[in-house]
């Protein structure tokens, strides 16, 4: 596994490979990165299909698709790229040379096994038009989209929603 850090190395190690293995970019495409926890993963699927559905529509201006997750294990979610897509870091050294280039729609990826989303869906499932139900979608959109080195879709909304809920919080543990 090579982790390559700069954002000339996609456009450079695009198709690259050595010794006859072909060198692949965890951020495109979908994939699966050490064991497969299949039945594990299928029952996930299950469980929270209604809620994806719902995640789907409360993002599809800002997401090609959402989908469970085969690479992530502690983050609760991350933006990728279709596999023939430009990933985002070749998409803004493009832009700097000073190409037009449109901004291309990624993946949302969630990881079903993060507490996060056991606990959206437990609001989901007593409340499906929460208003906080809808804050947290966009809070993870939002962090995948910090996690990739781009700034929130809307920064005010962003903290406004954390303060928020940080209030709520505090306002709950405080007595």
């Amino acid at each position: 596994m090579l982790i390559l850090l700069d954002d000339i190395d996609a456009f450079i190690f695009n198709g690259f490979a050595y010794k006859d293995k072909k060198m692949k970019s965890v951020t495109k495409g979908d994939i699966t990165l050490g064991n497969s926890r299949s039945a594990e993963q299928e029952k996930e699927k299950k469980k929270y299909s209604e809620l994806l559905d719902l995640i789907k529509d409360r993002l599809h201006d800002d997401v090609k698709d959402v989908r469970f997750s085969g690479r992530l294990v502690d983050s609760p979610c991350c933006l990728v790229s279709d596999e023939g897509d430009i990933d985002p870091q070749t998409e803004k050294l493009l832009r700097a040379m000073g190409q037009d280039i449109p901004a291309a729609k990624r993946i949302l990826e969630i990881n079903a096994s993060h507490r996060i989303f056991q606990l959206m869906n437990t609001i989901f499932l007593e409340d499906k038009n929460s208003r906080i139900l809808k804050d947290y979608i966009d809070l993870i959109y939002n962090q995948a989209l910090i996690l990739e080195g781009s700034k929130p879709k809307d920064p005010l909304a962003f903290t406004k929603i954390i303060a928020r809920l940080m209030v709520e919080c505090a306002q709950k543990n405080s007595g």
